[in-house]
C-alpha cells in the first residue's frame, strides 16, 4: 500500500512543479508553494523507516555541510556576501530533489516510471504551452521585434524542451492510435513555442538534441522524419527571404540588425570580455555576488576557485555515472538522461543559474538522476 502511495506522491510532486510554471500561477506568486509537494513522498518514506543514502550521496551531503559552514561564516563575518548569490539555494534545492528522487526510486518500477513520466510530460507540457501562448501570444506578437513577450522565457523554454523529449522517447504503452495524434500535435506546438519564446540558448539546445538523436538513436523512422523536416526547413530558409529574415533577425539576432553583437547577445559579450580582468582581482574567494550570464563564469566570480571547485564537483557528478547507468535495463531512459545532460550544461554556458536553477527550470535533470541512481543501487545489489 505504501509503495503505491510513495510512487503517486512522487508523480504528484513532478506534476505540481510543472503546474507551478503556468503564467497565472507565477503572476499570483503561488509558484513557490508548489515546491512543498516534494515533502510528501519524503515524509511517507521516513514514516516507512526506509530513508537511505548511498556512499555517493553521503559524500555529497558532507560536501554540502562543508560548503554551508564556509559560506555562512564568510557572509556573517562580513568577509564576502556569499548568501546574496542565487547559486547556494539553487544547489540545496537541486540536491534535495536528487535525494528525494533517489529514495522514491525504491518504490518505483523503472519501466512504469518511464512511461508515466512520458504521459505527465505530454499532458502538462501541453497545458504549459497553451497557457503561455494564450497569456502572451494569442493577441498578436511580432516575432521580429526586439521585445520578449514572456519574461520567464528561459525557464519555461527549457521545461517545454524537456517535456518534448520525454513525451517522444518515454511514452511507450500507447493503447489507442489517436494518442499518436496528441503526441504529434504536442511536438508541433512545443517546437512553435520554443521559437516564439526566443530563448536562444534553448533553441540551440534543441538543435543539439536533434544532432544527438541523429547520431545516437537507434530509431530509424525518427531519424528519417527529423532529416526530412530539417531539409524542408533549410530549403525554405534559403528560398524565402522573408522567412530567412524572420529567423535570423527576429530570433538569432534578437530583433536587432546585427551591427552591435553585444546588443544581440543581451550584453553578454562585454561581460565575457571583462571576465578575466574582474576575476583576477578575487581569484580565490570571489565577490560574493556578481551578475554574469554564464553559470561557470558566475560561479567563479561569486565564490572564487576555492568554493567553486567543491560546488562543481557536486554539479558535474552526473557525468561520472553515465557509463555506470548502462547496466540499467532501460536504454531509452539512459539515452534521455544523457541527452538532458548535454543540453542542460550547454544551456549553462549562456545562462547564469542553469543547471541548478532558477526555480523549477532544471528539476527534471536532478530528479531523473536520483531515480537512475536508486535503480543502479538495486541492480548492483541484485548482481
Amino acid at each position: 500500500m505504501l509503495n503505491n502511495l510513495v510512487g503517486k506522491a512522487y508523480f504528484l510532486a513532478v506534476s505540481a512543479t510543472l503546474i507551478s510554471q503556468i503564467p497565472q500561477i507565477l503572476a499570483m506568486g503561488l509558484s513557490s508553494y508548489f515546491q512543498f509537494f516534494w515533502l510528501i513522498p519524503i515524509f511517507l518514506i521516513i514514516f516507512d523507516s526506509k530513508f537511505r543514502l548511498n556512499n555517493f550521496l553521503f559524500l555529497i551531503f558532507f560536501i554540502l555541510i562543508l560548503i554551508s559552514l564556509g559560506l555562512f561564516a564568510f557572509h556573517f563575518f562580513g568577509i564576502r556576501p556569499y548568501l546574496d548569490s542565487p547559486h547556494y539555494p539553487n544547489l540545496l534545492k537541486s540536491i534535495l530533489i536528487l535525494m528525494i528522487s533517489y529514495n522514491c526510486s525504491f518504490y518505483l518500477k523503472l519501466n512504469e516510471f518511464s512511461n508515466t513520466l512520458g504521459i505527465i510530460s505530454l499532458f502538462f507540457g501541453s497545458v504549459l504551452c497553451l497557457t503561455v501562448y494564450f497569456n502572451s501570444f494569442a493577441d498578436g506578437y511580432d516575432i521580429g521585434s526586439g521585445v520578449y513577450a514572456y519574461s520567464a522565457k528561459n525557464s519555461v523554454s527549457q521545461i517545454i524542451l524537456t517535456c518534448l523529449i520525454f513525451a517522444v522517447f518515454l511514452y511507450k504503452k500507447i493503447k489507442y492510435n489517436y494518442f499518436y495524434i496528441f503526441i504529434f500535435l504536442f511536438v508541433v506546438l512545443s517546437i512553435y513555442m520554443l521559437f516564439v519564446l526566443k530563448s536562444r540558448a534553448t533553441i540551440f539546445g534543441f538543435i543539439i538534441a536533434l544532432i544527438y538523436v541523429l547520431i545516437k538513436s537507434g530509431r530509424i523512422k525518427l531519424k528519417l522524419l527529423i532529416l526530412t523536416l530539417v531539409s524542408f526547413f533549410v530549403f525554405y530558409l534559403f528560398v524565402d527571404v522573408e522567412f530567412r529574415t524572420l529567423i535570423i533577425r527576429g530570433i538569432v539576432l534578437a530583433g536587432t540588425d546585427g551591427s552591435n553583437l553585444n546588443n544581440s547577445t543581451s550584453g553578454r559579450l562585454d561581460l565575457y570580455a571583462d571576465f578575466i580582468a574582474i576575476f583576477s582581482k578575487n581569484i580565490f574567494w570571489g565577490y560574493g555576488f556578481f551578475f554574469i550570464e554564464s553559470f561557470p563564469l558566475s560561479l567563479l566570480l561569486d565564490f572564487g576557485i576555492v568554493w567553486s571547485i567543491l560546488i562543481l564537483f557536486v554539479v558535474m557528478s552526473p557525468f561520472y555515472y553515465i557509463k555506470q547507468f548502462k547496466i540499467i535495463d532501460n536504454k531509452e531512459l539512459i539515452f534521455v538522461f544523457s541527452l538532458l545532460l548535454i543540453i542542460y550544461f550547454f544551456n549553462a554556458l549562456f545562462e547564469q543559474q542553469a543547471p541548478i536553477g532558477p526555480g523549477a527550470k532544471n528539476f527534471f535533470l536532478w530528479s531523473l538522476f536520483g531515480v537512475l541512481l536508486g535503480d543502479l543501487h538495486k541492480v548492483v545489489n541484485v548482481k
